[in-house]
């Protein structure tokens, strides 16, 4: 079963739309009350797919959408992946890349970058303009709700390069096993009357998952219109 649903009050709401994610990465006791204040004025636009019988698939209807919606976007959208986890840079681990020759990935359309940290870790992350050679990735790394999202600014990243590096720096929390994207601060640093901030939802497709859209209400009614021509 397929549901649209929208979320506003995030704070209130909070539990509806974040419930099977964790509580870092969306995490409400981080923000001043400023930020929470700002964070009045996003609204959550979630796409569910919900499981009707034991052991339904899922995935293939949500990777189907996302592969519609993003097609029929008017302007560019970029999927943003990192690594799960930062690691001890290396010659070899520099040289092999992330994501980019694995799975051949055109520069015209992927930026990939590893990005130096502190005390000789790196990470690495990549940033891949959809488009019909490349959107077969949405299926492979935006399933991940701790390592990618997908951004439209309503125009074209020109600065790649400084972009993966903000949000490495400024976005992603590192800890010793692990790392996951502070989806609260990119959401209220990114979102605009333009921009529009994308993550999956649900509890990993056992039995809902979700594509979430972060957005102002001046783009709410587009983001809604284009889901419900798919829907």
């Amino acid at each position: 079963m397929v549901s649209i649903k929208q979320h506003s009050n995030l704070i209130n709401t909070y539990f509806y739309w974040n419930a099977w994610n964790t509580d870092e990465s969306f995490n409400l006791s981080e923000l001043n009350n400023s930020q929470k204040e700002k964070l009045e004025e996003i609204e959550v636009i979630e796409i569910l797919f919900e499981a009707e019988s034991e052991g339904e698939d899922l995935f293939s209807p949500y990777e189907n959408f996302l592969r519609d919606y993003f097609m029929k976007s008017e302007n560019s959208s970029y999927l943003f992946v990192c690594e799960l986890c930062q690691k001890q840079k290396t010659k070899l681990r520099s040289y092999k890349g992330f994501i980019k020759k694995e799975f051949k990935l055109s520069s015209d359309f992927c930026f990939e970058l590893e990005v130096d940290l502190l005390e000789g870790y790196s990470m690495f992350g990549i940033l891949i303009e959809l488009n019909q050679d490349t959107i077969h990735t949405v299926s492979k790394f935006f399933l991940s709700n701790t390592s990618s999202f997908i951004i439209n600014f309503g125009k074209t990243i020109k600065n790649k390069e400084l972009f993966i590096r903000k949000v490495i720096n400024d976005y992603v929390i590192n800890h010793s096993n692990s790392s996951y994207i502070d989806y609260a601060k990119l959401t209220l640093d990114f979102c605009s009357e333009r921009c529009v901030v994308y993550r999956t939802g649900g509890d990993g497709g056992s039995s809902e998952i979700s594509l979430q859209a972060f957005s102002k209400p001046e783009t709410k009614d587009l983001i809604l219109l284009q889901a419900e021509m798919i829907v």
